[in-house]
């Protein structure tokens, strides 16, 4: 297919709008020349409803990892509450799969499923304001009357 011009260029309004977003992949690519790794940045807030690691993170996980050469050392920039473990356990051998070395950086929280993440990397870089969380399985389901339930999976134990 012969190559065209783009059918819609960027706008100066559009360019301001997405500043935050350029000057991020460009702090991104500076980071990548100074450490000479590939950087991924999963950033999940803990404010939006939905926004904690889940199955739906799987394929655009893939696609960060796609240009990345089998052997190349990967440096996942992880700061999320937890989430799934399932989607957890899939982004983790993903990046194995891929990565010669896999370090996982927590500026702030990788708690529960995140945590997990962080533990099968092969070094995990935490500074002051860093936390790892407790791992705590929760199950979901209907509960009395057909409500939605969560609770915690662990099962305390009480001796008499």
């Amino acid at each position: 297919m012969p190559e065209t011009k783009p059918i819609f260029s960027q706008t100066p309004l559009y360019r301001a709008q997405q500043s935050d977003r350029y000057m991020r992949q460009e702090n991104i690519r500076r980071i990548e020349q100074l450490t000479e790794r590939h950087l991924l940045v999963y950033e999940a807030s803990p404010w939006k409803r939905g926004a904690e690691i889940n199955v739906g993170d799987t394929l655009p996980f893939g696609d960060l990892l796609q240009p990345i050469l089998s052997g190349e050392n990967v440096d996942l920039m992880l700061n999320s509450f937890g989430g799934d473990i399932d989607a957890a356990e899939k982004i983790i051998y993903m990046c194995r799969k891929v990565a010669g070395e896999f370090r996982v950086i927590v500026p702030e929280h990788a708690k529960s499923a995140a945590t997990l993440v962080a533990l099968a990397s092969d070094r995990v870089l935490m500074g002051l304001a860093s936390e790892l969380g407790p791992i705590d399985a929760q199950l979901e389901g209907p509960g009395p009357g057909g409500a939605p339930f969560q609770t915690s999976a662990s099962i305390p134990f009480w001796r008499d």
